[in-house]
């Protein structure tokens, strides 16, 4: 598949859909994708996409022998194939697939080296831009002889952006399984958490406060979370406050509705 290099520029990933008949269903992607990275800018995702493009390159050049102490899950199947067969770098991606080479060595690259920090599923994400402007510059620069290729290239684009996004979506969806789970837990071991969560609404009753950041603010200043065996007091932080109010439906006394 195209290589990462200044796609982002060229096509910027928020100024997605394109007027054509064809993408209306990469649009769709795009939006998912972009509603998850919407708090980052152009130059995050494209310092990100050049690591994954690094990544890739690299996986279809190094190839780890079978007898190999790093054989096994660490071999490297797709550079074992190119090696092999000994076609052009640019002809085996397109014939492998650039998700399959970042899904091969994902997880054997140190992210943390890099200067530009990000999630898997960040880079899964910025992956699916990446393709989806790759589909959309396609379709600009359609040429009507060349009908039949041209969705042939984009439909491949978007689908490798379709596989990155629905691979983002289920790791996001298992840390906030995982979320979950830790809070019931904490409550369970922690009994004094249910009674401070009813605490801070009480607490936010007992004065006119013009916002729930001008309570949390004030009760989390007050409200002691636990004293260790030395005596010291931990307080919960404003954001843990203002969760508890905000799932309580808890409004500033100015904000609320007149009774009927």
């Amino acid at each position: 598949m195209a290589a990462f290099t200044d796609q982002f520029s060229r096509q910027s990933p928020f100024d997605l859909p394109l007027r054509s008949e064809f993408f209306s269903w990469p649009n769709q992607i795009a939006q998912e994708a972009i509603a998850l990275v919407s708090s980052r800018d152009i130059e995050w995702l494209t310092n990100v996409g050049r690591q994954l493009e690094r990544a890739i390159s690299i996986s279809t050049i190094v190839a780890v022998p079978k007898d190999s102490p790093d054989a096994g899950n660490k071999q490297f199947v797709a550079s074992t194939f190119r090696e092999k067969t000994n076609i052009p770098l640019s002809v085996f991606r397109d014939l492998y697939g650039d998700f399959n080479l970042l899904m091969q060595v994902h997880d054997l690259n140190d992210w943390d080296l890099s200067e530009v920090k990000s999630s898997k599923a960040d880079r899964l994400l910025v992956f699916c831009l990446w393709k989806l402007v790759d589909a959309s510059i396609i379709f600009q620069n359609r040429a009507p002889r060349n009908a039949a290729s041209t969705l042939e290239r984009g439909g491949a684009y978007t689908i490798e952006a379709m596989r990155a996004l629905q691979a983002a979506q289920s790791i996001l969806h298992e840390k906030r399984l995982v979320s979950d789970r830790n809070r019931k837990n904490g409550v369970r071991a922690n009994p004094n958490a249910e009674t401070n969560r009813l605490r801070a609404l009480e607490m936010a009753e007992e004065f006119p406060f013009r916002s729930n950041t001008e309570a949390a603010e004030y009760i989390a200043s007050n409200l002691v979370k636990e004293v260790n065996k030395a005596g010291k007091e931990t307080f919960y932080s404003i954001d843990w406050i203002k969760d508890r109010l905000r799932e309580a439906g808890w409004v500033p006394q100015h904000k609320r509705k007149a009774p009927k």
